[in-house]
């Protein structure tokens, strides 16, 4: 989880993204008191605390994924087309 707060949180995810570039997703998953405490009530974020910053940005990643799914789904289908 990166925490904004902290130099090392910051560094480690430029360390990050210059090594894997643009193949990092843009979303970050901020450290928060609901994400930390929703395993301990054997719950998923979004079913613990779904308006929480944890959970907005866990929704966010995934439509990131399926998104960059989708994507490569349209470019392999260009490339066979061709």
């Amino acid at each position: 989880m990166f925490d904004r707060r902290t130099n090392i949180s910051k560094d480690t995810h430029g360390q990050i993204r210059s090594v894997f570039g643009e193949v990092l997703f843009k979303t970050k998953i901020s450290k928060n008191v609901r994400l930390e405490e929703s395993p301990a009530y054997k719950e998923t974020i979004l079913t613990f605390a779904p308006k929480s910053p944890g959970a907005v940005e866990y929704k966010k990643l995934a439509a990131e994924v399926v998104q960059r799914v989708e994507e490569s789904r349209v470019a392999r289908h260009a490339e066979d087309a061709a």
